[in-house]
């Protein structure tokens, strides 16, 4: 697992400094972040709470893109100088229901940029929500190019005028400590990937090149 750089930068400090004022103020500066990272992880399950209480009004998505995957997975060392194709997937998880949903393209439809990731969340929202939703909260990382940009904000806000949705919130995880159950659900497919890329390119219709 990626570890927090900011974390790694206060423990390289105070190792590296015997005890006295400097010191002490980087110990409380640290523990001040790490008091920030938790404090997000309370606030992500109080919304969870209310939001299963709501009767559907509210709902809490948890959204993350997966590293890429390399397809096909091949072992073979010839295969590490061959040019694969690149696949992207996107989780979103709905923490009402505790279900993971996976958009997946290859890199021959699209990117995998701010366009992309709000393209899929469009699609999520309209037709994976239940009708009675009125706010919508989502968590994710803070990855500028994907998550945390204008066209992500625009697309929020089409969203809240062109539907029943009222509100939506974006809640940022401080970075090194945005571990979700995206993450969970990503284990699942890199213990299944194999199968689970044959399957996507069977409904794709991707042939490969001899």
């Amino acid at each position: 697992m990626d570890t927090c750089q900011t974390c790694d930068e206060f423990q390289a400090k105070i190792t590296g400094l015997s005890n006295g004022p400097e010191k002490n103020e980087l110990i409380a500066e640290h523990e001040l972040h790490l008091r920030k990272a938790e404090s997000m992880k309370d606030m992500k399950k109080r919304d969870i709470q209310e939001a299963v209480k709501s009767n559907g009004a509210k709902q809490v998505l948890v959204f993350d893109l997966q590293k890429t995957l390399p397809t096909p997975m091949l072992t073979t060392g010839v295969a590490y100088y061959k040019r694969q194709l690149w696949v992207y997937n996107l989780g979103v998880h709905d923490e009402v229901i505790n279900t993971g949903h996976m958009y997946m393209w290859g890199e021959h439809t699209a990117s995998r940029g701010s366009q992309e990731i709000a393209s899929c969340l469009l699609y999520h929202i309209r037709n994976c929500l239940p009708p009675t939703t009125k706010e919508v909260i989502l968590y994710s990382d803070s990855c500028g190019g994907q998550n945390r940009n204008i066209k992500m904000t625009l697309m929020l806000s089409y969203i809240v005028q062109k539907t029943e949705i009222q509100e939506i919130q974006q809640k940022l995880l401080l970075p090194g400590h945005s571990f979700s159950t995206c993450d969970q659900d990503f284990g699942i497919i890199e213990r299944e990937k194999n199968t689970i890329l044959i399957f996507f390119f069977q409904m794709t219709g991707v042939r490969w090149l001899k």
